[in-house]
């Protein structure tokens, strides 16, 4: 059963969505989590299963105008990344929306981008502030670069 039929389907659609952050040295470290109520394991990945909010995806998030937020709890290993100060490299997320029980594990990107900060709740809970990927390429900022000038003449004195 492909992915649409999963997605069209009332009796066999559960959605599921993965996050994945990938973060340290040339993307070397990565942390998965999932929506399942179960770890599971995806194209041999190990997602592990977390209660975690997000806000809605929709065109205008995937577009990157806009902040994307997830709440994790704040004792996990992502929220730990930023406990006493920022991590030195980025760290990248990538969100994708499958169904339990698909066959094929097709699970697409929804959203994909970095975050920016993390700020700890009283609640027990860790705020990610995310850009979409669009936002950071959209960014430019103008270069300018200063030479030194070659002398092409050399000087004359005495005139």
């Amino acid at each position: 059963m492909t992915f649409s039929a999963f997605q069209l389907s009332r009796e066999r659609a559960s959605p599921v969505l993965t996050m994945e952050f990938t973060y340290g040295a040339g993307g070397s470290l990565s942390v998965r989590y999932t929506s399942n109520e179960k770890d599971q394991v995806i194209n041999g990945d190990l997602f592990v299963a977390l209660a975690m909010e997000h806000d809605s995806i929709s065109a205008r998030s995937s577009e990157g105008t806009n902040e994307f937020a997830i709440i994790v709890p704040s004792d996990t290993e992502i929220a730990n990344l930023f406990k006493n100060y920022p991590p030195p490299n980025p760290v990248s997320v990538v969100i994708r929306h499958g169904h339990r029980g698909d066959p094929d594990e097709q699970y697409n990107v929804v959203w994909a981008g970095r975050i920016l900060s993390a700020s700890f709740k009283e609640d027990g809970t860790c705020e990610l502030s995310c850009e979409h990927t669009g936002s950071a390429l959209r960014r430019t900022t103008p270069v300018s670069i200063h030479l030194p000038v070659p002398r092409l003449w050399p000087s004359v004195q005495g005139r």
